[in-house]
């Protein structure tokens, strides 16, 4: 038996992962959204029940996965790609999946989307193989079905479910079995270390840099985020100037981003140019 971490959606169970958490789920969350929860116990003699867990709202994970490039229009391409790559199984199997492949062939991402809340609520359920019709039969299946589509980045399928399940309000990852089974300590913490310099999957977790005009752009702009959006601070640096002594203006700023550019510099960035009104004083 392992430890397992668990993608939760308000109390339903979504995905899980052995003896770790996935760099795709915890960049889904930063440390603020880190709970240590204890419940006393019943009994006198009972040690207090802990449970380790991060937790944010629905509203703030799209946020996050907005900034992160994990877009709805990039979830429905990803929907449209696997079911074009199914259309195509099936179709080399021939003779004896004729009905799976229409089933295929008329799933649509909006008819997906409709589907997924039912399946979800109700996916452990014994249901003895009686279903509503061939989509739903696949949609039912745990290995290998149409719920957890196969994408190139798990993310973009985690995208599509979190956009079809509206009525969701917070997006859970517990993490207490792995601090109980020894994987992770009680004050680990997940989304600091991913988000460290010294991780070697960083690229994930990379924030966006902002860089301004000056200083004082930037000290505006660093001390208005966590007042404004508390709930994206990690997933934005800024370039310090003052930190750094380097010149600013938008000369200097253009010609960042032209270095920038021509070093082949992945990390995403946005230029900040305040304009200024020519007629003040």
């Amino acid at each position: 038996m392992g430890s397992y971490c668990a993608l939760e959606f308000d109390d339903l169970y979504v995905i899980g992962s052995k003896s770790h958490v996935p760099d795709g789920i915890i960049s889904m969350f930063q440390e603020t959204d880190r709970q240590v929860i204890t419940k006393a116990p019943e009994e006198q003699d009972e040690e207090p029940e802990i449970t380790y867990v991060y937790t944010a709202l629905r509203e703030t994970i799209l946020a996050r996965l907005d900034i992160l490039g994990i877009t709805s229009d990039r979830a429905e391409s990803a929907f449209e790609n696997w079911r074009r790559a199914e259309i195509e199984t099936y179709t080399e199997y021939g003779e004896g999946f004729e009905e799976t492949l229409e089933a295929i062939k008329s799933l649509s991402f909006e008819e997906w989307k409709k589907r997924v809340p039912t399946v979800l609520q109700n996916q452990f359920e014994e249901r003895d193989n009686n279903f509503g019709d061939e989509i739903e039969r696949h949609m039912f299946e745990r290995d290998d079905g149409w719920l957890f589509f196969e994408t190139s980045d798990e993310r973009l399928m985690l995208r599509a479910i979190l956009d079809a399940s509206a009525n969701v309000k917070n997006v859970s990852i517990d993490i207490t079995d792995l601090v109980v089974g020894g994987w992770l300590g009680p004050d680990t913490k997940l989304c600091a270390a991913a988000r460290s310099l010294e991780n070697i999957t960083r690229p994930m977790h990379e924030p966006i840099v902002i860089l301004g005009e000056g200083s004082t752009d930037i000290h505006v702009l660093r001390t208005s985020l966590p007042i404004l959006f508390p709930h994206l601070v990690e997933y934005f640096a800024f370039f310090d100037h003052a930190e750094l002594n380097v010149d600013g203006g938008v000369n200097y700023l253009v010609k960042f981003l032209q270095a920038f550019g021509a070093a082949r510099i992945s990390s995403r960035m946005v230029a900040i140019c305040l304009r200024r009104n020519a007629n003040a004083s």
